[in-house]
């Protein structure tokens, strides 16, 4: 799993145990974004995480 600048921005703040919610308003403080494409985004990192294997639940 190859990271870009908002995916290490995701990575380092799981690495602080930080639950959803407060992933999500980290990501909307830092990009300017929306929060459905911010949410959408991050849904899909998590996901490819998981199923690369380098994220549990």
């Amino acid at each position: 799993m190859t990271l870009n600048d908002s995916g290490y921005f995701i990575w380092k703040c799981l690495s602080e145990d930080i639950a959803y919610p407060q992933l999500l308003s980290a990501i909307l403080n830092e990009y300017e974004v929306d929060e459905a494409t911010a949410r959408a985004d991050l849904d899909e990192f998590l996901e490819t995480a998981r199923q690369s294997g380098v994220l549990e639940e």
